[in-house]
């Protein structure tokens, strides 16, 4: 593995090859989608009067998808199938549902492809896996276009086969590639739940959504200064929107701003998913001064080893975690939660980015996870449902306007300048340096 590493021309040679092993579930468990789409975006002064850059997020993300998702429930059936397929649409996987690994072709003309594959350490959403690995720019050759030969790409001259990857992948993601042009030729192995339920983590997210809003106090929407009639209509209102929308009955007086409440109860209804998914397999240092102990470590097949220490005369340091094959995850530990959790949420997002990308007049610049920066018309409605309810898109700095943005790329440093009629300022993402 350390060789593997090292060696630039071993790696590429590896990255090559594919994958037909055995399902390891871990292996469909990725991160949130981010990237940018433009580098750079400048309206100050040529276009301000007529454009605009605006920057939305979806409201509590991961407990959206915690509250809404499908989650498999019990064992799954493990199926060992190695056979050839011809699926293209979402009807193909009945009646599998689940996990799956398969060989699977992405379409040569999707602006905003769907399924990762993690290559150089990097989750990267592309068309062609030889372009991918060999990090080149290519298009298809099909797509030879003026407008192509113009502005100087090169052309992707690899077969169908060369352009797949093998990919492990939860059925809400696999339905959504196929619809949109997706082909998988290979099913290697399948992990299929029976029973599936949308009400799974619902009681917590309801629990934690309602010490949330009750610590952050009545919001602004519903205060009316000098009209108390008007302003106990709309907390009335406010009350019922919770509970006919999520079924969270409220204690109007137990809402008051409490920012400590406030952040467990944000903190535990954002990250509660992730513990399923801690883990299980660490480095761990043995220190010994025991030969017979130092002797069993050393010969111990199942672990992968490090530079051994001497601390000191007869102590020593043998730093080791366990062969993948040989790991035992803690009593807590349920993938499927996690990586499905991921999965919906990465989904969700596509579905904003391609409402943006369809839109006349609009340009998606950038997306990190739950949020999106894109180019539109000066005034323009969003392509999209705008609230601060569960899900929705909610406008970040609505009160100042966006007149340019820069970035060097996924999750590096990005800018973006805000002004309004008093100020102008340049906020910088420093959490990513």
């Amino acid at each position: 593995m350390k060789q593997l590493e090292e060696d630039p021309e071993m790696s590429l040679f590896f990255d090559t090859l594919p994958d037909i092993g055995p399902l390891y579930p871990r292996d469909a468990f990725h991160g949130g989608r981010t990237g940018p789409l433009a580098l750079k975006c400048d309206l100050e002064g040529t276009f301000e009067n007529d454009y605009e850059i605006s920057c939305f997020d979806v409201v509590s993300l991961y407990p959206a998808v915690n509250f809404y998702a499908f989650y498999p429930i019990g064992h799954p059936n493990v199926l060992e199938l190695n056979k050839d397929v011809n699926w293209t649409k979402p009807e193909d996987l009945h009646p599998y549902r689940g996990l799956f690994k398969l060989f699977i072709i992405p379409p040569d003309d999707l602006y905003l492809p769907v399924i990762p594959e993690r290559i150089h350490g990097k989750l990267i959403f592309h068309l062609c896996h030889r372009c991918a690995v060999e990090i080149s720019p290519g298009v298809a050759i099909r797509a030879n276009s003026k407008y192509n030969k113009e502005i100087g790409h090169k052309w992707c001259p690899h077969t169908d086969e060369q352009r797949g990857f093998v990919s492990t992948t939860c059925s809400v993601e696999l339905e959504l590639a196929l619809r949109k042009g997706y082909r998988v030729t290979k099913v290697y192995s399948i992990y299929h739940w029976e029973k599936w339920s949308d009400t799974l983590l619902r009681p917590y997210v309801q629990d934690m959504m309602r010490l949330k809003i009750e610590a952050s106090g009545w919001p602004n929407s519903v205060c009316v200064p000098g009209n108390p009639e008007l302003e106990d209509q709309r907390k009335k209102e406010f009350i019922e929107r919770n509970q006919s929308e999520y079924g969270i009955h409220l204690d109007p007086t137990r809402i008051e701003r409490n920012e400590g409440m406030r952040y467990l109860a944000k903190t535990c209804n954002n990250s509660m998913w992730g513990r399923w998914a801690l883990r299980c397999n660490l480095s761990q240092d043995c220190i010994t001064s025991s030969p017979v102990e130092l002797h069993s470590v050393l010969n111990d097949p199942k672990l992968e080893l490090g530079a051994v220490e001497m601390l000191a005369p007869n102590l020593f340091s043998v730093p080791y975690r366990h062969r993948r094959e040989f790991v035992r995850p803690h009593d807590k530990y349920n993938i499927a939660i996690a990586l499905i959790t991921t999965a919906t949420a990465r989904i969700m997002l596509y579905d904003y980015m391609e409402k943006i990308v369809k839109e006349k007049d609009c340009k998606l610049l950038y997306t990190d996870t739950d949020s999106c920066f894109y180019l539109h018309r000066r005034g323009q409605t969003p392509p999209f449902r705008v609230g601060e309810m569960l899900g929705m898109m909610d406008r970040e700095y609505g009160d100042w306007n966006i007149i340019a943005f820069y970035t060097g790329g996924c999750k590096q440093v990005y800018k973006y300048f805000l002004s309004n009629k008093y100020f102008q300022v340049c906020h910088e993402n420093e959490a990513e340096k």
